[in-house]
């Protein structure tokens, strides 16, 4: 009820505790499966699997994801190899992230 409206913060906040809920599932299940607690490999595999999920959705249907995600996505994935050659495309670049 406290964050029940859907505005921008109410989301990050949403998103943010549900990710330490997930978290801390995950470490509480991992933790009771090994008797000498979580294994080392278990965060590797932990981000991998959400890196993947990002990468997946990010290529088959960027809408479902936040726009500050897609964009900093399009730059990593698709305009990282062009660097600006103008001084209207540096600014572009840094503001926005195409150039």
């Amino acid at each position: 009820m406290v964050f029940g409206t859907e505005t921008s913060v109410n989301s990050q906040i949403n998103m943010y505790v549900m990710s330490r809920v997930i978290f801390g599932f995950a470490r509480k299940f991992g933790a009771s499966q090994f008797k000498s607690g979580v294994p080392s490999w278990s965060y590797t595999l932990y981000a991998s699997i959400v890196w993947a999920c990002v990468m997946m959705l990010f290529e088959f249907d960027a809408t479902t994801l936040q726009d500050s995600l897609v964009k900093s996505m399009e730059y990593l994935y698709h305009n990282s190899d062009r660097f600006p050659s103008t001084a209207g495309d540096l600014v572009r670049w840094l503001i926005v992230g195409v150039a």
